[in-house]
């Protein structure tokens, strides 16, 4: 059997404690659950988030999270099993804290960090200014996509977007994203 050092559920239970928990999924990311995931998410937030801005703010990011979520699930991590993924939400007394996880394959991980730095360095004009660049001159990445993804989220954060990888092996590692949304 498979062992490693990193454990998903207990990095998901860990997220659970942090502030006032209003969602959670834990699991595989499938084509089949992803719309149950959001019809899930659309009822939490009607009933849990007071104002319709904060719910479109939210709904967006997870939509946003999810879809990287589904198109990044590494083929070698698949192949050792490690496909379950999390999306969490939380709320604390100013925010709404979304956490997502997923494997990765650790040689990947230099790249995302130097997406996520070079986001995280810009003003949010500067962010508005290369995601209309990138729509309008982009090209699709060796994934498919624009590059858009981290750039999207972190217009939508009111902090810089957070993360922490975790070692699983000598090859994969486990992502953590947290993104803040304002009330």
């Amino acid at each position: 059997m498979y062992t490693h050092v990193f454990d998903i559920k207990n990095a998901y239970i860990g997220l659970l404690r942090k502030g006032q928990h209003i969602y959670g999924h834990l699991g595989e990311l499938s084509k089949e659950n992803f719309d149950l995931i959001l019809e899930h998410v659309e009822h939490v937030l009607a009933v849990e988030v007071p104002t319709k801005k904060a719910r479109k703010k939210i709904f967006s990011v997870i939509i946003e999270s999810l879809q990287n979520l589904h198109d990044y699930i590494c083929d070698a991590c698949a192949l050792e099993g490690l496909t379950d993924v999390f999306v969490c939400i939380n709320k604390d007394a100013h925010a709404y804290h979304i956490y997502t996880g997923n494997f990765l394959m650790r040689k990947d991980f230099n790249g995302v960090e130097a997406r996520i730095k070079m986001v995280n360095s810009l003003t949010k004009n500067q962010l508005r200014e290369l995601y209309r660049g990138i729509l309008s001159y982009g090209e699709a990445s060796e994934s498919g996509g624009a590059g858009l993804g981290f750039i999207d989220l972190a217009k939508k954060s009111e902090e810089d977007l957070v993360y922490r990888c975790d070692k699983v092996d000598e090859k994969i590692a486990f992502f953590t994203l947290e993104i803040v949304v304002g009330e």
